[in-house]
């Protein structure tokens, strides 16, 4: 990927996800959840993906808020921008993940 791409992220573009994602162990077995709540990155991006809109999600979870479901794109975008062995598409000079977004994977 060249710096010019138009498909490089820009940080100041994306929510911080930190406040609204975390993972405890005590919590769905250590799984990324909204926090305040036990409901996965995993399971909300499954809505999605099974064609639930933003607004079907918030009405039959009352307690996210739309900040919350950007901050669960936002999580699963840094977490697609993590090295992987033998992924051709990593590009190690677009993105670096901090240390505590290592932490969570």
């Amino acid at each position: 990927t060249s710096k010019s791409s138009p498909f490089r992220w820009r940080k100041s573009s994306q929510i911080d996800w930190q406040p609204y994602i975390h993972n405890d162990p005590k919590i769905l077995v250590g799984k990324p959840v909204v926090r305040g709540t036990r409901l996965a990155v995993e399971f909300l991006l499954g809505l999605y993906a099974a064609g639930w809109s933003e607004a079907q999600i918030l009405e039959n979870y009352p307690t996210l808020t739309p900040e919350a479901l950007r901050a669960v794109h936002a999580f699963a975008a840094d977490r697609e921008r993590l090295p992987r062995a033998g992924f051709r598409g990593y590009d190690p000079n677009a993105v670096e993940a901090s240390e505590e977004t290592r932490q969570l994977f």
